[in-house]
């Protein structure tokens, strides 16, 4: 929705394209940047850093972000299901083990699974499989999920973090790039397209 509106106002994404350098002048901030393998200098009034947690942004500009540990794991799973639920709805589930998301994907019958889990031992990680997943949902919804065809599993610890500055130069940060949060409630999100809508 993002992109297409960006594209009504005459804006285009260029997917692709990455940052090598920024140099920050006294009237306009010029970013040398790599795209289909050719380098290309870009000139502007002004660069917002919305390139997230590890932006090379901020890291360009001398800006540091200190996180701190949340103390909490979360898994993620894109599967299908042989439970006949309603499609088009997301599911919520608070457990005293952790919260239990079952959210629709545009692809028909493919449900996003988001869930606090226990933090695994150091240096190792949980296997997120059909197994693991069924039991997880059985324990925290009753429902017996059926999972298959899991096609892409993602594990993270939380942290929270802030920038030691939103601004240098003609440089600004947004986003993820300026401050981490938990994802659970879109809490980062909104905080990012708020840092992006006050810049106007």
């Amino acid at each position: 929705m993002l992109e297409d509106h960006l594209n009504n106002l005459g804006g285009v994404v260029e997917w692709g394209t990455s940052l090598a350098e920024i140099h920050d002048d006294d009237d306009h901030v010029e970013a040398l940047v790599t795209r289909d393998g050719s380098r290309e200098r870009v000139s502007a009034r002004w660069l917002v850093g919305c390139d997230g947690g590890r932006s090379r942004v901020r890291d360009q500009v001398g800006l540091r972000l200190t996180r701190r540990d949340a103390g909490a794991t979360f898994i993620l799973a894109d599967v299908t299901s042989t439970l006949p639920i309603t499609p088009n709805e997301g599911y919520a589930y608070l457990d005293p083990d952790g919260l239990l998301l079952v959210a629709p994907m545009p692809e028909p019958d493919r449900w996003r699974i988001i869930a606090h889990v226990p933090t695994p031992v150091k240096e190792s990680q949980l296997t997120v499989d059909a197994l693991f997943l069924d039991e997880l949902i059985r324990q925290r919804s009753g429902l017996e999920f059926g999972s298959h065809d899991v096609r892409w599993t993602s594990q993270f610890n939380l942290s929270h973090g802030l920038a030691n500055h939103f601004r240098k130069g003609r440089v600004f940060l947004a986003g993820d790039a300026a401050h981490i949060h938990n994802p659970v409630g879109g809490q980062g999100l909104n905080a990012g397209v708020q840092d992006a809508h006050d810049l106007l």
